[in-house]
């Protein structure tokens, strides 16, 4: 409904302030702690994993078991 969406869109907009201004106050004490080498070989390295990750669970292949079951026609109570 288009009473709702200016809620919904301000509780998201929150929400990404909020998430963004952690990332950065923890992105901060990291560096501080740790220096720009191993924070960014870190990063690179989850960016890395999780590029494989995307590419090994979103392509479709044989071998997965698909979400929904192929059904025979009889299992719904018909046959033709």
């Amino acid at each position: 409904p288009e009473a709702q969406r200016s809620t919904a869109a301000a509780a998201t907009m929150f929400t990404n302030s909020l998430v963004s201004s952690g990332a950065t106050a923890a992105a901060g004490i990291l560096f501080t702690q740790f220096g720009y080498p191993r924070i960014l070989l870190g990063l690179a390295a989850s960016a890395a994993i999780i590029a494989l990750l995307c590419r090994l669970l979103l392509t479709p292949g044989k071998t997965r078991a698909t979400a929904v079951p192929k059904l025979h026609p009889s299992a719904f109570g018909h046959v033709d």
